[in-house]
């Protein structure tokens, strides 16, 4: 079996971290990433975290994981895995993953039932975009300018949709904490960054 390949830039400035080719640790109290290069060859790199960093990793294992290299610095996309103990819960919170809304079924059997909605930009996001996009591939005709300029709108255009499935997932499980449910999706294939409508 051939070892990892050393992790490379490529043209969309994203390197992919192998987990035998990288190493995350603390050391006086700060969080140090080590990177081989290969032919013992490292990069060293002080990380810059946020408060919750230090509970989501206390535990945890790290994973294969990506690094975004960016006009305004180098971001560390770190995968993680922990074991964690799956509890059956009394109440359910069933959602309904829509192109522009959550629709949800809270069934509270002390509190009877909740029916509500959480609506969310994401179609309109994309809209947006692929209009940029339109106009990007008619009016520039330089090609190296033209794919560089489809690049950096498609990683803004990932990130903004991420960033609002990461906030309606973290207040769908502060619902489900707070009431003692058990999350139900529809289905899980609506949960894919894709535009694409689906019929049911």
């Amino acid at each position: 079996m051939s070892p990892p390949s050393p992790p490379r830039v490529e043209e969309n400035r994203v390197v992919e971290l192998h987990v035998d080719t990288y190493k995350l640790e603390r050391k006086h109290g700060f969080l140090m990433l080590t990177i081989s290069k290969g032919s013992g060859v490292y990069l060293k790199f002080f990380v810059m975290e946020y408060e919750y960093v230090r509970r989501e990793l206390e535990g945890a294992r790290v994973s294969n994981s990506k690094l975004l290299v960016d006009d305004n610095g180098i971001f560390l996309l770190l995968t993680v895995r922990r074991d964690v103990e799956v509890v059956e819960h009394g109440n359910k919170l069933i959602v309904d993953i829509n192109e522009d809304s959550v629709d949800c079924l809270l069934i509270d059997y002390d509190k009877n039932k909740a029916v509500f909605s959480i609506k969310h930009d994401i179609r309109a996001i994309r809209t947006n975009y692929r209009r940029t996009r339109m106009r990007i591939q008619e009016k520039v005709e330089n090609p190296a300018l033209r794919n560089k300029l489809l690049a950096k709108y498609g990683a803004r255009e990932r990130n903004r949709v991420e960033d609002r499935l990461k906030k309606i997932t973290t207040l769908l499980a502060e619902i489900t904490k707070e009431h003692n449910a058990d999350l139900v999706r529809e289905n899980l294939k609506d949960l894919k960054l894709s535009g694409k409508k689906r019929s049911k």
